[in-house]
């Protein structure tokens, strides 16, 4: 059993529930006109659950953590893993109608796919790049400190 904790005399505190750890959710408006219940799926743990990623939405992502600049660039042979990785991102935006449950990925228009796909991604490599930013930031310097037991005495020598 965990031990709680209150500092002065605050009241113990408690685990949060699970209720309040649910992902934001937005409504927002498609190309289409159609009306979705998005959430920002959580990329990398799309990629680390084995969720079916492809291996260029891992190097995209990499590249975005890493500051490196990486662009998607459609070629006929990189064609199936954009769609791959579109798909898997935009399945995994829908909370309401649940995707592919309720409605099928192939009733989406590609405008809408695209939309999604970039909503869904705009905060993921933004939150990847600052990151990796704070990672970097800058630490200041603390010079060593040396031990001076209490009993030392001042450097007395002539200086003349």
């Amino acid at each position: 059993m965990a031990k709680k904790q209150g500092t002065n005399g605050a009241k113990p505190i408690q685990a949060t529930p699970a209720s309040e750890w649910a992902a934001e959710t937005e409504l927002v408006t498609l190309p289409s006109g159609h009306v979705a219940e998005l959430r920002r799926p959580d990329v990398i743990d799309l990629i680390a659950n084995g969720e079916d990623a492809p291996d260029l939405l891992t190097s995209v992502v990499l590249a975005q953590i890493n500051r490196k600049a990486r662009t998607l660039e459609l070629t006929p042979e990189t064609l199936p893993q954009v769609m791959q990785m579109m798909n898997l991102i935009v399945a995994a935006s829908f909370v309401a109608p649940k995707v592919p449950d309720e409605l099928p990925l192939a009733r989406l228009s590609f405008n809408d796919k695209s939309f999604v796909f970039a909503w869904a991604l705009g905060a993921q490599y933004e939150a990847a790049a600052n990151f990796r930013h704070q990672q970097a930031g800058g630490v200041e310097f603390v010079p060593p400190v040396q031990d001076v037991p209490a009993e030392s005495e001042p450097d007395v020598r002539d200086t003349e």
